[in-house]
């Protein structure tokens, strides 16, 4: 499945982008928020963002773990001009699907992407 550019309505998440928000959701579940590896595609995360995420786990109290491939039947993608505003459901080792997402924005140039990580939270 690839990125639609539609203003107007949501869609899923392209399938070529999965891999490198799953690597980083990884990451997070192993309690590493400002991704000490990089990862190919992501943009390094500011210190704030990553220290708020943290945060917003621990305070919601449970803890993170690996995306399950159902992740993608919820997440979604929508074009916004100049780039994808992305949101993933998240899941917990109690929970399975939680009420935190993932959001970010994934930007495309010359048919490779940047993805830059967003803030973990409960809409």
């Amino acid at each position: 499945m690839d990125a639609i550019k539609d203003l107007e309505n949501e869609h899923p998440i392209a399938s070529h982008w999965r891999p490198i928000i799953k690597r980083a959701v990884d990451a997070f579940s192993q309690n590493d928020f400002g991704l000490s590896t990089p990862i190919e595609n992501i943009q390094p995360i500011p210190v704030d963002i990553a220290l708020a995420n943290k945060s917003y786990v621990a305070d919601y109290g449970e803890v993170l773990i690996n995306l399950p491939e159902e992740t993608w039947e919820t997440s979604c993608a929508q074009w916004m001009g100049d780039y994808w505003q992305i949101i993933v459901d998240l899941f917990t080792e109690n929970e399975g699907r939680s009420d935190l997402v993932l959001n970010g924005r994934v930007m495309e140039k010359n048919g490779n992407i940047s993805l830059e990580i967003g803030l973990i939270y409960v809409p």
